[in-house]
């Protein structure tokens, strides 16, 4: 079963670990989204969606610092 996980990226390009971590593809992009928009840290410069099993990155979502 995959395991899809939000992460941050920050401004130097480190992808932080997974903050979110769910089943559902569609659950793990709405909260990206909320979470690109609603970011107050300004070292963080994109949210990721990952699909943790594959290693690959789904979707990404740039923050309002980026």
């Amino acid at each position: 079963m995959a395991k899809y996980g939000v992460r941050f990226e920050t401004a130097d390009g480190t992808l932080e670990d997974a903050f979110h971590v769910t089943t559902r593809k569609a659950e793990a992009v709405r909260a990206a989204k909320i979470a690109a928009k609603t970011t107050v840290c300004t070292d963080v410069v994109r949210v990721w969606v990952d699909d943790l099993c594959a290693e690959l990155g789904i979707a990404s979502f740039a923050t309002r610092f980026a």
